[in-house]
């Protein structure tokens, strides 16, 4: 599962920062420090004062996925 950010004035749908995590299908706290996102077709680093969108993606092959989110914090 990736969880993606994007700046707000990119044009380009497709650049964001992600990052990768593990998902089980119990309940389970993810921490995802902006640190570690990694660039997606875009060369700035990440600047959080710039993000305009958040999402989950399922990508990397077909499937089905059942995407719940219980609660969204932004922390420092």
């Amino acid at each position: 599962m990736v969880f993606t950010c994007a700046r707000q004035t990119s044009r380009d749908r497709r650049q964001s920062y992600r990052a990768q995590f593990t998902i089980s299908t119990d309940w389970t706290l993810v921490e995802l420090p902006f640190s570690e996102f990694l660039t997606h077709r875009i060369d700035l680093s990440i600047n959080t004062t710039e993000l305009g969108r958040l999402g989950l993606v399922a990508i990397g092959r077909p499937f089905y996925a059942d995407l719940s989110v219980k609660r969204l914090e932004i922390y420092r």
